[in-house]
């Protein structure tokens, strides 16, 4: 028989890959929110993460958007995910040239 403690969940470590598109993006941070514990993306893009159903995955990148995912069954089966990041855009309100 096997008991787990009041609060224990069954981690699972899944792997993924963020993109731009297509393109690899590097040095992108994934944090669990509910288990405080993070990831950096390598140069292809890919990443491992330990996460247990509904936690709360902020991915996030000074050059791209960030994005929340909530982990569900499906990404627990597969055990992948791939993460599509948009960039920034950065305008300015007004240009003075004299």
């Amino acid at each position: 028989m096997c008991f787990l403690a009041q609060g224990q969940e069954n981690r699972i470590l899944i792997s993924g890959r963020v993109i731009n598109d297509t393109i690899p993006i590097e040095n992108v941070h994934i944090i669990n929110k509910n288990s405080q514990k993070g990831s950096v993306t390598n140069h292809l893009g890919q990443f491992k993460i330990t996460v247990t159903d509904k936690d709360t995955l902020m991915i996030s990148d000074i050059q791209y958007e960030n994005k929340i995912i909530v982990v569900n069954q499906d990404h627990l089966l597969t055990k992948y995910l791939e993460i599509n990041l948009l960039e920034l855009t950065n305008e300015l309100d007004e240009v003075l040239v004299q």
